[in-house]
Protein backbone atom coordinates (compact mmCIF):
# COMPACT_ATOMS: atom_id res chain seq x y z
CA UNK A 1 0.00 0.00 0.00
CA UNK A 2 1.32 3.05 -0.91
CA UNK A 3 1.46 6.28 1.14
CA UNK A 4 -1.24 8.37 -0.19
CA UNK A 5 -3.38 4.93 0.28
CA UNK A 6 -2.55 4.98 3.59
CA UNK A 7 -3.42 8.56 4.20
CA UNK A 8 -6.76 8.10 2.60
CA UNK A 9 -7.89 5.55 5.18
CA UNK A 10 -6.71 8.09 8.29
CA UNK A 11 -10.35 9.78 8.55
CA UNK A 12 -11.85 6.18 8.58
CA UNK A 13 -10.14 5.16 11.65
CA UNK A 14 -12.27 5.48 14.70
CA UNK A 15 -10.36 5.51 18.02
CA UNK A 16 -10.48 7.00 20.75
CA UNK A 17 -6.71 8.06 20.67
CA UNK A 18 -7.96 10.00 17.34
CA UNK A 19 -9.49 12.23 19.50
CA UNK A 20 -6.31 14.21 20.27
CA UNK A 21 -4.83 15.84 23.07
CA UNK A 22 -5.83 19.42 24.79
CA UNK A 23 -3.11 21.73 26.09
CA UNK A 24 -6.18 23.14 27.98
CA UNK A 25 -3.85 25.95 29.48
CA UNK A 26 -2.64 27.16 26.21
CA UNK A 27 -6.03 26.52 24.64
CA UNK A 28 -8.04 29.40 23.29
CA UNK A 29 -11.89 28.67 23.03
CA UNK A 30 -12.50 32.38 22.04
CA UNK A 31 -9.63 33.17 19.44
CA UNK A 32 -9.25 30.45 16.84
CA UNK A 33 -6.26 32.37 15.64
CA UNK A 34 -2.92 31.26 17.26
CA UNK A 35 -4.39 27.74 18.23
CA UNK A 36 -1.97 24.97 16.57
CA UNK A 37 -2.45 21.17 15.95
CA UNK A 38 0.72 18.80 15.81
CA UNK A 39 1.02 15.27 14.93
CA UNK A 40 -2.11 15.17 13.20
CA UNK A 41 -1.38 13.10 10.36
CA UNK A 42 -0.02 9.95 12.09
CA UNK A 43 3.10 10.04 10.18
CA UNK A 44 5.94 11.54 12.20
CA UNK A 45 8.93 10.75 9.80
CA UNK A 46 6.93 12.49 6.75
CA UNK A 47 7.00 15.55 8.60
CA UNK A 48 10.62 16.37 9.07
CA UNK A 49 10.38 18.95 6.11
CA UNK A 50 7.51 20.27 7.56
CA UNK A 51 9.13 21.44 10.41
CA UNK A 52 12.47 22.17 8.68
CA UNK A 53 10.47 24.69 6.91
CA UNK A 54 8.96 26.46 10.08
CA UNK A 55 12.63 26.68 11.75
CA UNK A 56 13.81 28.42 8.52
CA UNK A 57 10.72 30.89 8.78
CA UNK A 58 11.37 31.70 11.95
CA UNK A 59 15.11 32.32 11.48
CA UNK A 60 14.41 34.61 8.63
CA UNK A 61 11.68 36.62 10.94
CA UNK A 62 14.88 37.26 13.08
CA UNK A 63 17.11 38.43 11.03
CA UNK A 64 14.65 40.68 8.98
CA UNK A 65 14.35 42.31 12.91
CA UNK A 66 17.86 42.07 13.39
CA UNK A 67 18.30 44.12 10.28
CA UNK A 68 15.62 47.00 10.65
CA UNK A 69 16.40 47.47 14.66
CA UNK A 70 18.92 47.40 17.47
CA UNK A 71 20.09 44.43 18.70
CA UNK A 72 22.84 42.86 21.40
CA UNK A 73 25.33 40.70 20.32
CA UNK A 74 24.26 37.31 21.54
CA UNK A 75 20.69 38.02 19.79
CA UNK A 76 22.39 36.10 16.78
CA UNK A 77 23.12 32.40 18.61
CA UNK A 78 18.63 31.59 18.58
CA UNK A 79 19.21 32.44 14.61
CA UNK A 80 21.95 30.47 14.09
CA UNK A 81 20.67 27.73 16.10
CA UNK A 82 17.46 28.28 14.05
CA UNK A 83 19.19 27.82 10.61
CA UNK A 84 21.40 24.86 11.47
CA UNK A 85 18.00 22.85 12.85
CA UNK A 86 16.68 23.94 9.56
CA UNK A 87 18.80 22.24 7.51
CA UNK A 88 19.34 19.21 10.26
CA UNK A 89 15.79 18.50 9.36
CA UNK A 90 16.16 19.14 5.80
CA UNK A 91 19.25 16.38 5.81
CA UNK A 92 17.05 13.71 7.60
CA UNK A 93 14.01 14.39 5.70
CA UNK A 94 15.88 13.41 2.68
CA UNK A 95 17.65 10.57 4.23
CA UNK A 96 14.47 9.23 4.98
CA UNK A 97 11.90 9.22 1.32
CA UNK A 98 15.76 8.88 -0.01
CA UNK A 99 15.81 5.12 1.92
CA UNK A 100 12.41 4.30 0.68
CA UNK A 101 12.90 5.09 -2.74
CA UNK A 102 16.62 3.18 -2.38
CA UNK A 103 14.45 0.42 -1.30
CA UNK A 104 11.66 0.51 -3.94
CA UNK A 105 14.27 -0.28 -6.44
CA UNK A 106 16.17 -2.79 -4.97
CA UNK A 107 19.06 -0.57 -3.60
CA UNK A 108 21.18 -1.30 -0.92
CA UNK A 109 19.96 1.73 1.86
CA UNK A 110 21.77 3.95 3.35
CA UNK A 111 22.88 2.42 7.06
CA UNK A 112 22.95 4.67 9.81
CA UNK A 113 22.88 3.93 13.46
CA UNK A 114 20.26 6.24 14.35
CA UNK A 115 19.72 9.68 12.32
CA UNK A 116 17.01 10.86 14.60
CA UNK A 117 19.92 10.83 17.53
CA UNK A 118 22.28 12.60 15.05
CA UNK A 119 23.12 16.29 15.27
CA UNK A 120 26.63 16.13 13.53
CA UNK A 121 25.47 17.85 9.99
CA UNK A 122 28.57 16.15 8.65
CA UNK A 123 27.57 12.66 8.94
CA UNK A 124 24.32 13.39 8.00
CA UNK A 125 25.63 14.68 4.64
CA UNK A 126 27.62 11.35 4.16
CA UNK A 127 24.24 9.71 4.32
CA UNK A 128 22.79 12.17 2.14
CA UNK A 129 25.72 11.45 -0.66
CA UNK A 130 24.85 8.25 -1.86
CA UNK A 131 20.89 9.27 -2.29
CA UNK A 132 21.91 11.70 -5.26
CA UNK A 133 24.08 9.84 -6.58
CA UNK A 134 21.59 7.23 -7.14
CA UNK A 135 19.44 10.30 -8.56
CA UNK A 136 22.63 11.74 -10.25
CA UNK A 137 21.96 14.95 -8.90
CA UNK A 138 25.33 15.81 -7.30
CA UNK A 139 25.81 18.71 -9.63
CA UNK A 140 24.45 21.23 -12.06
CA UNK A 141 21.89 22.34 -9.80
CA UNK A 142 21.65 25.85 -11.58
CA UNK A 143 21.78 27.91 -8.24
CA UNK A 144 24.65 30.58 -7.94
CA UNK A 145 25.69 30.03 -4.44
CA UNK A 146 24.79 26.31 -3.91
CA UNK A 147 25.33 24.54 -7.78
CA UNK A 148 26.96 21.10 -5.94
CA UNK A 149 27.20 18.91 -3.48
CA UNK A 150 30.34 19.93 -2.51
CA UNK A 151 29.36 23.50 -2.16
CA UNK A 152 26.82 22.27 0.87
CA UNK A 153 29.94 20.67 2.08
CA UNK A 154 31.94 23.24 2.32
CA UNK A 155 29.58 25.17 4.13
CA UNK A 156 28.88 22.53 6.66
CA UNK A 157 32.56 21.74 7.03
CA UNK A 158 32.84 26.02 8.06
CA UNK A 159 29.87 25.94 10.73
CA UNK A 160 31.17 22.55 12.14
CA UNK A 161 34.75 23.69 12.95
CA UNK A 162 32.53 26.18 15.25
CA UNK A 163 29.19 23.90 16.22
CA UNK A 164 29.87 20.41 15.84
CA UNK A 165 26.98 18.84 17.71
CA UNK A 166 24.28 21.72 17.52
CA UNK A 167 25.74 22.81 20.90
CA UNK A 168 27.31 26.02 20.68
CA UNK A 169 24.71 28.64 19.97
CA UNK A 170 22.49 27.60 22.66
CA UNK A 171 25.41 27.68 25.54
CA UNK A 172 28.18 29.93 26.64
CA UNK A 173 29.79 27.66 28.04
CA UNK A 174 30.27 23.23 27.47
CA UNK A 175 29.01 20.81 29.59
CA UNK A 176 31.75 20.48 31.73
CA UNK A 177 30.98 24.35 33.00
CA UNK A 178 34.77 25.18 32.09
CA UNK A 179 35.63 26.16 28.35
CA UNK A 180 33.28 28.92 26.12
CA UNK A 181 31.57 27.04 23.46
CA UNK A 182 32.64 29.38 20.83
CA UNK A 183 36.37 31.01 20.53
CA UNK A 184 37.07 33.81 22.44
CA UNK A 185 35.81 37.75 20.62
CA UNK A 186 34.08 35.66 18.26
CA UNK A 187 33.26 37.85 15.14
CA UNK A 188 30.98 37.43 12.51
CA UNK A 189 27.98 39.07 10.23
CA UNK A 190 24.46 37.74 11.41
CA UNK A 191 22.55 38.90 8.13
CA UNK A 192 25.35 37.51 5.43
CA UNK A 193 25.12 34.61 7.74
CA UNK A 194 21.37 34.06 7.17
CA UNK A 195 21.50 35.44 3.35
CA UNK A 196 23.88 32.45 2.73
CA UNK A 197 21.93 29.74 4.61
CA UNK A 198 18.45 31.25 3.22
CA UNK A 199 20.08 29.73 -0.41
CA UNK A 200 21.17 26.57 1.14
CA UNK A 201 18.06 25.80 2.84
CA UNK A 202 15.93 26.58 -0.05
CA UNK A 203 18.56 23.97 -1.95
CA UNK A 204 17.71 20.88 0.73
CA UNK A 205 13.60 22.30 0.39
CA UNK A 206 14.14 21.50 -3.08
CA UNK A 207 16.04 18.65 -3.37
CA UNK A 208 13.71 16.76 -0.34
CA UNK A 209 11.06 17.37 -2.36
CA UNK A 210 12.04 15.90 -5.44
CA UNK A 211 12.92 12.53 -3.76
CA UNK A 212 9.89 12.43 -2.01
CA UNK A 213 7.81 13.37 -5.45
CA UNK A 214 10.46 10.55 -7.17
CA UNK A 215 9.55 7.98 -4.01
CA UNK A 216 5.89 8.78 -4.30
CA UNK A 217 5.32 8.19 -7.99
CA UNK A 218 7.15 5.37 -8.13
CA UNK A 219 5.72 3.86 -5.17
CA UNK A 220 2.07 4.75 -6.64
CA UNK A 221 3.36 3.02 -10.22
CA UNK A 222 4.34 -0.21 -7.80
CA UNK A 223 1.24 -0.18 -6.23
CA UNK A 224 -0.85 -0.18 -9.64
CA UNK A 225 1.23 -2.64 -11.37
CA UNK A 226 0.66 -4.98 -8.02
CA UNK A 227 -3.18 -4.83 -8.46
CA UNK A 228 -2.64 -5.50 -12.31
CA UNK A 229 -0.74 -8.75 -11.35
CA UNK A 230 -3.49 -9.76 -8.56
CA UNK A 231 -6.09 -9.16 -11.05
CA UNK A 232 -4.47 -11.61 -13.77
CA UNK A 233 -4.20 -8.38 -16.55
Amino acid sequence: MSLGDKFSLLPKMKRKKDRGRLWERFFSREHFHGNVVLNFMRFPKGELAAYGRSYHEAAQLLVKHMASTHYRDPDACPIVFLYRHAVELYLKSIIHWGNSLLQLNGKPIVHHQNIFTEHRLGVLLKSVKPILQFRKSLNNWGDLHFGCFRDVEKVIEELEEFDPRSYSFRYPIDTTGKKATLPHHFLFNVIAFGDKFDHLVRILDWLSMMIYQDFQSQAEAYHELQQMVRNGH
